[in-house]
């Protein structure tokens, strides 16, 4: 299989895996604040249009942080701070909807046609019901995450134009690498824009406080892709951007590692 030599082009061949590093894919669509959501009037019918795939409702409240002379301390969460979460019964596929957006994520990710089909459910079960009129923002973002790897591994499984100082330098007797992370931002004319970040984390550190984190060292590459409105909230609109941001991502995530990762995860390489 031919290498990808760079992070951007086009499209390439998809190489399903067995085993898949991802840990974590999110779909957000953010609108301007609808207190109808708020209500359990509004909510009952879009959770009858979605409530065969995700069958349990739980209601949640956002806890913000008072910073005051004495410390954080927690806050009454405002209306914005309710999120109606709709999960499966396995705990794997989730949608959350609140005043000011609808997001669907998963854990387990078997393959873009699948996720793009579920987004495309949840969106018209959204729009039905006339509301919202435009999005603020769309974003796709897959985690991709390697448990337990060490600097020797990595310079197999990941490109060295990724791994920086990691590829090119073995560290002598009493220095050990604890953490190395990157983060650019790629702005892809009349397509959005791409955060990429990826690098090796200690064991329980995090860089993001909503996703957990591995309880041994590990090698995460992060892939967050938007674009900002005001634009016409249209569902198949929205989801020509995820096929789209989709195609960008995987090219950036082929690029990022080496046909031994594909192959170590189950793919035919």
């Amino acid at each position: 299989m031919a290498a990808i030599t760079e992070p951007f082009g086009p499209p390439v061949d998809e190489v399903a895996l067995k085993n898949a590093p991802l840990v974590r894919v999110l779909a957000q669509v953010r609108f301007p604040e609808l207190a109808s959501i708020a209500q359990p009037e509004f909510v009952g019918p879009f959770q009858e249009a979605i409530r065969a795939d995700y069958p349990i409702l739980r209601k949640h409240h956002e806890i913000g942080l008072l910073f005051t002379p004495e410390g954080a301390t927690p806050s009454p969460a405002p209306q914005g701070g309710l999120i109606w979460r709709f999960a499966d019964k396995d705990g794997i596929w989730q949608v959350s909807l609140a005043p000011a957006f609808v997001a669907l994520e998963t854990k387990s990710y078997s393959g873009e046609r699948e996720f793009i089909d579920r987004l495309g459910k949840v969106l018209a079960a959204l729009g039905s019901m006339g509301s919202p009129i435009i999005f603020d923002r769309f974003g796709l973002r897959y985690v991709n995450r390697l448990p337990g790897t060490n600097t020797d591994e990595l310079r197999r499984l990941v490109n060295h134009e990724a791994l920086g100082l990691i590829a090119s330098h073995a560290f002598a007797e009493g220095i050990e690498l604890r953490h190395a992370f990157s983060e650019s931002r790629f702005e892809l004319k009349d397509r959005g824009i791409l955060l990429a970040r990826w690098g090796y984390l200690p064991p329980n550190v995090s860089l993001d406080p909503s996703l957990e984190p591995a309880t041994e060292t590990s090698w995460l590459l992060d892939l967050d892709m938007s674009v900002n409105g005001p634009t016409e909230f249209a569902p198949d609109r929205i989801i020509a951007l995820a096929r789209d941001f989709h195609e960008v991502i995987y090219r950036f995530f082929r690029w990022a590692t080496t046909d031994e990762l594909l192959a170590a995860r189950g793919g035919n390489v």
